[in-house]
């Protein structure tokens, strides 16, 4: 059964020997939290995916990784005066086919579930302990200041709240407040004790309310301290319900429309709990049950195995990942790349609070892989829902039409500038004037700017002493994020594969069409692309991602051009629009320079000598190193694929890359890169021997000393019992290396692909589908298609294609290697087999 092969992706501890990052991961998709368990007590950090505590317009948070946000409280369940109620003999388990998390201690079981509807978490306490000794709950805040500080208005004294203990810290123009409060409220509040917060900074103001409820036995709150809310459960054996609720808002200045339960204002927590307490226990657990049945029910489903387990491994880890995404991603928001919701230690997370991009990658090309749209959402709304913001930022950064999503960015986009700023920004980063030139008013507002913006990544971040100085990096406005362009097109090409997975047109029309089309826009309208000498269209003053800084012509960036354009054409000609930027297109298209090869004068790693590969980039180029680490074609828009006319330079760079990966593995110390895209080239390209070796070294980690940014700060750990990792750093939870593998096992079992960007797509099953692994699959495909298919012994035995919609779809037969199209009426399915 279905539930069978999910269920091999559950978790089960024994004993409570491992760190808090190690926890069991719950969540419904805003709301989230890792479970763990010490001596006395079991231990929560209740997060969110639309907590913020500031926004672009801060000047508060330069130091590197001081700025925070998602977490909303601590929570903890203990046993005082009873020993040690956890211990070696503790089980812990976690069922993701029901979403059920269960730890039982001694004579003490607690079950876990969240709500998926409204943001409640249900603890389920069994107590079976004798000898009076009390539960206790302790809701805690994450940050604690200074009660009161003279002069900042309003404050009001906490000693004048009778009820309220209040804590603030204040870092630099920022004030985070938070307030424990007895739940004397009044009848609203129904007498539940809550924990709220509230961040302000220059307009932006985010506030959060964690509220409690305990039912089944009688609990009274009171103070420890005035950083400590305890709400005692009176002693005796017997069962309690603890509800937990959380709510999220942004002020008028910063608030957008939300998605799921939570919209328009915020709503209280008591609210949500009282409907949680109403419906009781047992139709919680019915509902949650019943949601995550109906989830998997319609999910993608991989199941594999292999002699050596190594197949078996990949096909769990991608259903963990299904799951992982699932609890983080189905809110208003994307789910951060690093620490997702399963932060365990307050604010501090490595990073920072911003999107990067490329790593946020990772989960969202595999979850567009995958078709599970529902869980894509957040990370395409969150682009759709500050457009504007995007827009404004390629006018008056880069003086371009369209517009420019940066690789390192706030939640939502960058922020406006004044005309002055913008004016002489545009100057300095477009080289139009000397950097030694910049103004006063430029330097000024550069002060206490977030170093890893994109807009600010020019300044040194990692300088001598806590006091963040506006030192470069030593090449003037330029620093690893600040050219970067590409991201813009990457991001375009997911609201592209949306809409070719989905086939939906009206979707197609109301949000991809749009995003597509500035994309493109901006492409044709950033000075940054001019006309050389010969006639052709080429980059200057731009980044190859963060590996080439001011360079020329960069495949990363040239990619996105010759990858863009092409799929905004198609797009408006699907939808009959456009028809004066078309042309425009077409003709930027047609004048595009092509890839730069090592063949190629002022190419970086010219050489006359070995096979002609596709070069990094051309000079000048001020910093950076020669690579041939090129994935993007094979990876990104379609720009060559297995129904590419043959191109030996293509062909030959895929092999000195892929062959390179290889040759590592060979080694003692071998192993894939965490953010390596190369299981999903050698997917796409049909290279079965590679995918068979790379995907389980990926998953593996084997080497975290050369691949974790900060190794001795995590503890000197791989990939923990919960299969997550803290390669980005302390308190930077995640899974990205099996988002990278899953996106490479969908393109080996199932894809369907053009010729090149925006063509007619033919689907290819077991195209790269290692020899050694036996599969069974259910998986979406481009064209509104739904493929099921066996592969034994290694040959596909069948497969079956089913239409959402009626049409012509274009398959190769495995068996022969032919390519015929095949008609279907709306939903009809046919199996192919061996003739």
């Amino acid at each position: 059964m279905k539930q069978d092969v999910i269920r091999k992706a559950n978790l089960y501890y024994e004993g409570i020997d491992r760190m808090p990052e190690a926890g069991l991961p719950i969540g419904n998709g805003r709301m989230g939290t890792l479970l763990w368990a010490t001596g006395d007590s079991v231990h929560m950090q209740l997060n969110r995916s639309d907590v913020f505590a500031n926004d672009g317009r801060s000047v508060s948070f330069a130091r590197a990784d001081t700025d925070y946000g998602h977490g909303c409280a601590f929570l903890d369940i203990t046993f005082p005066d009873f020993g040690e109620a956890f211990g070696p003999e503790t089980k812990q388990s976690l069922d993701i086919y029901t979403g059920l998390a269960v730890i039982e201690g001694r004579d003490v079981t607690l079950r876990f579930r969240f709500g998926l509807d409204d943001d409640v978490l249900l603890i389920e306490l069994d107590d079976r302990r004798s000898g009076g000794a009390p539960a206790e709950v302790h809701l805690r805040p994450l940050r604690v200041g200074s009660q009161y500080i003279p002069g900042w208005r309003p404050q009001t004294n906490p000693s004048l709240l009778p009820g309220l203990s209040n804590s603030y810290v204040v870092t630099g123009n920022h004030l985070a407040t938070s307030t424990l409060d007895l739940g004397g409220g009044g009848a609203e509040c129904g007498g539940r004790p809550a924990l709220r917060q509230k961040f302000e900074e220059a307009g932006f103001v985010c506030e959060t309310e964690v509220r409690l409820a305990v039912t089944g036995r009688k609990a009274s709150a009171r103070f420890l301290n005035y950083s400590d809310l305890c709400v005692r459960i009176e002693p005796g054996a017997g069962r309690s319900l603890i509800y937990a609720a959380s709510t999220s808002s942004l002020s008028e200045e910063t608030r957008v429309a939300k998605v799921g339960a939570q919209t328009g204002k915020v709503r209280d927590a008591a609210l949500i709990l009282a409907g949680a307490e109403r419906r009781g226990a047992a139709l919680f657990h019915a509902k949650a049950a019943a949601w995550w049945g109906a989830f998997w029910e319609k999910a993608p489903l991989i199941s594999m195995s292999s002699k050596d387990g190594e197949a078996d491994r990949v096909s769990r880890d991608v259903t963990w990942f299904q799951y992982i995404c699932a609890c983080v991603s189905r809110g208003a928001y994307a789910a951060r790349f690093g620490g997702l919701l399963f932060k365990t230690n307050g604010d501090y997370v490595m990073w920072g609070s911003m999107f990067w991009w490329h790593n946020q990658s990772c989960y969202y090309n595999a979850l567009a892989a995958l078709g599970m749209f529902d869980l894509l959402a957040p990370q395409l709304d969150q682009i759709v829902r500050h457009a504007d913001a995007y827009r404004l930022a390629a006018r008056q950064q880069w003086g371009a039409e369209g517009l420019w999503v940066p690789e390192t960015v706030w939640f939502n986009g960058p922020a406006p500038m004044d005309a002055e700023l913008a004016e002489e920004m545009r100057l300095l980063y477009t080289m139009k004037k000397p950097w030694a030139e910049r103004s006063q008013v430029f330097r000024e507002a550069a002060e206490g700017r977030n170093t890893f913006e994109s807009r600010w990544n020019w300044i040194e971040h990692e300088g001598e002493g806590l006091m963040q100085t506006t030192l470069d990096k030593g090449v003037g406005p330029f620093g690893h994020c600040t050219h970067i362009f590409s991201t813009t097109a990457k991001i375009a090409w997911l609201f592209w594969l949306r809409y070719r997975l989905s086939a939906d047109e009206n979707w197609l029309r109301e949000t991809g069409y749009p995003i597509l089309r500035d994309a493109a826009l901006f492409y044709v309208t950033m000075p940054q692309l001019q006309k050389g000498p010969d006639g052709k269209l080429h980059f200057s003053h731009v980044n190859n991602h963060e590996s080439n800084w001011d360079c020329a012509d960069p495949i990363s960036e040239m990619s996105a051009a010759h990858g863009i354009l092409p799929v905004a054409i198609r797009a408006a000609e699907i939808l009959g629009t456009d028809k004066d930027l078309r042309e425009r297109w077409q003709a930027a298209l047609d004048d595009l320079a092509p890839f730069v090869t090592t063949r190629t004068p002022g190419a970086l790693g010219y050489s006359e000598e070995g096979p002609e590969l596709w070069a990094c980039a051309a000079e000048p180029c001020v910093r950076g190193r020669v690579s041939y680490y090129h994935p993007d074609p094979f990876v990104f828009y379609d720009l060559y694929t297995l129904e590419s006319p043959r191109d030996a330079v293509a062909e030959s760079t895929y092999r000195h890359m892929a062959g390179a990966r290889l040759k590592n593995l060979g080694e003692v110390t071998g192993h894939v890169h965490v953010l390596d895209k190369i299981a999903a080239a050698a997917a796409r390209m049909g290279d079965a021997d590679a995918v068979e070796k790379i995907l389980p070294a990926q998953l593996a980690v084997r080497d975290n000393s050369n691949d974790f940014c900060d190794n001795q700060g995590t503890g000197y750990t791989a990939v923990l019992d919960n299969r997550l990792t803290l390669r980005e750093g302390p308190q930077a939870i995640g899974c990205q290396r099996i988002g990278r593998v899953a996106e490479g096992l969908v393109h080996a079992l199932c894809s369907s692909v053009p010729a090149g960007p925006g063509g007619e797509e033919t689907l290819h099953v077991f195209a790269a589908t290692p020899k050694s692994w036996d599969v069974e699959f259910e998986l979406p495909a481009r064209g509104g298609l739904w493929v099921t298919g066996a592969f034994r012994d290694g040959r596909p035995l069948r497969f079956t294609v089913r239409a959402g919609k009626a049409g012509t779809f274009a398959i190769r037969d495995p068996w022969s290697g032919k390519t015929a199209p095949h008609t279907f009426a709306a939903n009809e399915t046919k199996t192919f087999e061996k003739s």
